[in-house]
């Protein structure tokens, strides 16, 4: 027999093989113990883990001649060993009789000690016409023997009618359909291929290979779902069950409860299993799969060769994954995008620039549940290590501040949130995601939230607050005061747009000023916009003709911040998104909105608002 044949042989099948070596006298106890450690050696990077022919042929330990013969003998104790459970299985279902079974185990073994050849029982009983070939097929298969390319050839062999043979093939069709490699018309099509051919051949054609042919089926995809039958029709067959009582679960898993200890993850999405103490008597994997099956861990158990592993060689207080589920898909919280350049890194950042941009500049950063957005918000010059902001104080007070902006501007959106998918625990329950996070974002002083989105209500700088306060703040530029030593009477246009203006005299009817911030020592009986703050020392409107018939037309006051008045307001308009502060003022016949509240000395009749 070929060496090769133990390419694939676990760490326990090569340690069993020096053993064997040793015993046939083919290596003495000091080579016996340097090959155990060669074994247990980590390989170094990339490379693979040398077996025991791999080492025993490196040193040169065993001759050719010999080495071939401790494969096959290895092989055959390892096939035997299955066929004692292979003719338990046959006794139990009443497919031979015990001394059958007996009279091919000695077969075998004159076969081996002849010629060296390991011949299964499977086939020495069809010979000899103890069982027939879908017996030995159905056994195969309840044990684990038949590999996946020889899956479909087995269940053509299971059938003992056409119409079982039909229903094996039909089976391989619906999981097909199920996990979507092939729809429903081409399994149609290939059964009536299969019925067609049967009637002129009087043969069947497995329907993996009609699909490979018309459906374009690949053949990875044709074992996978063999795969997937096999485990059902071994489940179907059960053969197994026929070595036990009924009673036979709860002995087994009261005996299992003495040896092996059990426990689940939190999320019970993977199930564990040690040894309490050593095994005195074998277990196998269908005792361990009932007791599973007794305990409630029903869903994601692993193969069964790593239940065999982990019964023949895993340690004492071991703990080994036996059943793994899958985690729920975690939802998505709600988020903000915001739509604006940052102009200010925030303490602590990279030096590089976190900002990512789209095609128009527009920068996206996210916050959820009051937490600050810290990444997202970076230089619009990357390396860059101090802020571009000259004003020190917003990082003082937690604000990172951003571009300059237009009234109008939408500045941010709630991103909307999605429920993550459900997952699965070992025990075959649903695990579902946690609802998304609520995002606590909040307009603050300048800024609007009108359904999802932020929008600036006035020109100014945008801010940060606290990591979850939005604000558009008016703009202070270092300027000098302009003063102007006389009154106004006309329309300035933008002249004074981005100053602070002092005016020592009047504002008067046909004057219109637009101005940063305003100190007006005189009268106001024209019109004034002012993006910061207002204060006026003297009157707002005419107090001697407060129906307005000699002025001819109302007062107005339009400030984005507050204002601040020491006299009367007759007969005129004034609105402010800040504040309107008069200790001393009376207001008569006029309408005033003030966005933070109104104070004044007392409210005279007429058209106020």
């Amino acid at each position: 027999m070929d060496p090769s044949s133990t390419e694939f042989l676990s760490k326990e099948e090569n340690r069993q093989l020096v053993d064997l070596a040793f015993d046939c006298l083919f290596i003495n106890e000091y080579e016996r113990e340097e090959t155990l450690k060669c074994l247990d050696e980590d390989p170094e990077d990339g490379a693979e883990s040398p077996g025991a022919i791999d080492i025993f042929k490196r040193e040169n330990l065993i001759s050719d001649e010999n080495l071939e013969f401790l494969v096959a003998f290895h092989t055959h104790l390892r096939i035997r060993n299955r066929d004692q459970k292979f003719g338990r299985i046959a006794v139990a279902n009443g497919m031979a009789r015990q001394e059958e079974v007996d009279a091919a185990l000695d077969a075998q073994k004159q076969y081996f000690n002849r010629d060296g050849t390991c011949v299964t029982i499977g086939d020495i009983l069809v010979a000899d016409g103890v069982i027939t070939h879908g017996d030995r097929i159905s056994i195969l298969l309840t044990q684990n023997r038949v590999r996946t390319e020889h899956l479909g050839e087995a269940f053509m062999d299971l059938g003992k009618t056409a119409g079982q043979t039909r229903a094996l093939n039909k089976r391989f069709g619906v999981i097909a359909i199920k996990h979507e490699l092939a729809s429903r018309d081409q399994v149609n099509a290939a059964l009536e291929i299969q019925e067609q051919e049967a009637k002129d051949s009087g043969s069947f054609r497995f329907i993996g290979q009609i699909l490979q042919e018309t459906a374009g089926l690949a053949r990875e995809d044709v074992n996978r779902v063999l795969e997937i039958q096999g485990q059902f029709e071994k489940r179907r067959l059960d053969l197994e069950s026929a070595l036990y009582t009924p009673h036979s679960e709860i002995r087994i898993c009261k005996r299992i409860n003495r040896v092996l200890a059990y426990k689940v993850s939190r999320d019970g999405t993977e199930a564990y299993v040690k040894k309490r103490v050593p095994l005195k008597e074998a277990l196998h994997v269908y005792e361990l799969l009932i007791w599973f099956k007794r305990i409630g861990i029903r869903y994601g158990i692993v193969p069964d060769d790593e239940l065999a592993t982990f019964l023949r060689s895993t340690e004492e207080n071991t703990y080994v994954s036996v059943a793994r589920g899958y985690a729920p898909e975690p939802s998505v919280d709600e988020s903000v995008a915001f739509e604006f350049a940052w102009n200010v890194r925030p303490e602590g950042a990279e030096s590089e620039s976190a900002t990512d941009s789209d095609d128009n500049g527009t920068a996206e950063a996210e916050t959820a549940d009051g937490e600050e957005a810290d990444e997202g918000l970076g230089d619009a010059e990357a390396g860059e290590d101090e802020p571009l902001h000259e004003d020190e104080s917003l990082l003082n007070e937690q604000a990172y501040a951003g571009e300059a902006v237009q009234k109008g501007k939408v500045l941010a959106r709630v991103l909307p949130g999605k429920q993550g998918k459900p997952g699965k625990d070992v025990f075959g329950y649903p695990v579902y995601a946690a609802q998304p996070g609520k995002c606590d974002f909040r307009a603050g002083r300048g800024v609007v939230r009108r359904g999802n989105s932020f929008i600036a209500l006035i020109d100014g700088r945008v801010q940060l607050k606290h990591g979850d306060t939005l604000t558009v703040e008016t703009i202070e530029e270092k300027s000098d005061v302009r003063i102007i030593a006389g009154g106004i009477t006309d329309d300035t246009g933008e002249t004074y747009g981005h100053d602070k203006v002092d005016i020592r005299g009047d504002i008067a009817g046909g004057g219109r000023l637009k101005c940063r911030s305003l100190l007006l020592h005189g009268n106001l009986t024209g019109t004034v916009v002012c993006t910061g703050d207002a204060e006026l020392k003297g009157d707002i409107g005419d107090p001697e003709s407060p129906d307005g018939k000699t002025t001819g037309h109302r007062p107005a006051l339009l400030a984005f911040g507050s204002v601040r008045t020491d006299k009367s307001i007759v007969n005129s308009l004034v609105e402010t998104a800040g504040e309107l502060v008069g200790f001393h003022s009376t207001v008569q016949g006029s309408r005033i909105i003030a966005g933070r509240g109104i104070t004044v000395k007392d409210v005279l009749g007429g058209d106020q608002g």
